[in-house]
């Protein structure tokens, strides 16, 4: 929330308005969100922002990492890490609704 906090009033706009649309539209699509071959997670892409999640349990969208991103792409590297960070989210997640 921090790194969402620091963007401009703008940026948060347009971010906030892909994420509802993402939740209430079914199969909602969008040139601003790509999934990344060969991982499990997408990445909503409003340059140069880049927040990465993925969808559990209906509609809960669980963000588990942003980076601003000033290149075309990362190295793989990079997307390893995220998804390792993915995966524990995905598993705190899982807790929760056990406990529910």
């Amino acid at each position: 929330m921090d790194a969402f906090s620091s963007l401009q009033d703008e940026e948060k706009k347009r971010i906030k308005d892909l994420i509802k649309k993402m939740v209430t539209v079914k199969d909602f699509r969008s040139d601003k969100i790509k999934h990344l071959k060969g991982y499990p997670f997408y990445e909503i892409r409003i340059f140069p922002h880049r927040f990465f999640y993925f969808q559990k349990s209906g509609n809960n969208i669980i963000f588990f990492d942003y980076i601003l991103k000033k290149v075309n792409s990362f190295p793989d590297k990079v997307y390893k890490e995220i998804n390792k960070k993915k995966e524990k989210y995905e598993q705190e997640f899982e807790r929760f609704i056990q406990r529910r």
